[in-house]
């Protein structure tokens, strides 16, 4: 999603990125998992790490290079969204109709 966030604009270059802790409570994975992330985005030159600095946005990552993990992690997001839609949509419905019953 960090790529996501910086292909969308959330994340502008230039732009310093929150801590490495911070990342791993909003995206709620592991300080290792961060860590990985950030180093595959700066083998891809998008972000720029340096040891007693903040990491800082270079590029914008191309659909491409987007890591599986974080494809997988959207496409996920995406169908937990349309389930919990799809459900409030069922609910309604089940409350719109008449009682078949009566």
């Amino acid at each position: 999603m960090l790529s996501s966030q910086i292909r969308d604009g959330k994340i502008q270059v230039g732009d310093e990125l929150p801590t490495i802790a911070s990342l791993a409570d909003e995206f709620q994975v592991s300080h290792m998992t961060v860590k990985q992330a950030l180093r595959t985005l700066r083998e891809q030159g998008v972000v720029a790490t340096n040891r007693g600095a903040r990491t800082r946005v270079l590029a914008v990552p191309t659909r491409e290079e987007e890591p599986l993990t974080e494809q997988l992690r959207a496409i996920r997001e995406r169908l937990d969204n349309l389930e919990s839609r799809t459900s409030d949509l069922e609910s309604h419905a089940s409350k719109a109709s008449p009682d078949s019953s009566a």
